[in-house]
């Protein structure tokens, strides 16, 4: 049918969502629960370049310290709030109800679209940060006796 292919990670969207909002120059962490204590993150800059890419993180009180040494950084996205209590750096500020919106998938999608950054339709797989195993249930062991 022709129709382009245009794939988004959603923590650039949740990022560029929070572009609109001057934050004088902190830098960016959208965060999504990954469960447990880790979460899905991004960290960019004021200029929302990417400083680390999109990985997936096991959060601790070192977690992001280098960077809160030298810049404040907003944290967002629905994993931020189980690391508010942990990541309690002065420099840490969390904001919360941040969701992906629509309106702003539309306009980085029509963005990717105007430039032809369009992906290879029979090449193109989804970008998975972990690995999906399925496991088997363990059966029940029954002692003998």
């Amino acid at each position: 049918m022709d129709i382009p292919l245009i794939s988004l990670n959603t923590l650039e969207v949740l990022a560029h969502q929070m572009s609109e909002v001057n934050f004088n120059k902190a830098f960016l962490c959208p965060m999504i629960d990954a469960r447990r204590m880790e979460v899905y993150c991004l960290l960019t800059d004021y200029k929302r370049n990417v400083v680390q890419l999109t990985e997936a993180k096991v959060i601790d009180e070192h977690s992001f310290l280098d960077q809160l040494e030298r810049h404040p950084i907003i944290f967002f996205g629905n994993g931020s709030a189980k690391c508010r209590g942990i990541i309690t750096h002065s420099n840490a500020l969390f904001i919360g109800d941040i969701y992906p919106s629509a309106k702003h998938v539309g306009a980085m999608a029509y963005q990717k679209f105007l430039n032809g950054e369009v992906e290879d339709v029979s090449n193109t797989e989804p970008f998975y940060l972990k690995e999906f195993l399925i496991k088997k249930p363990q059966e029940n062991k029954i002692a003998q006796s």
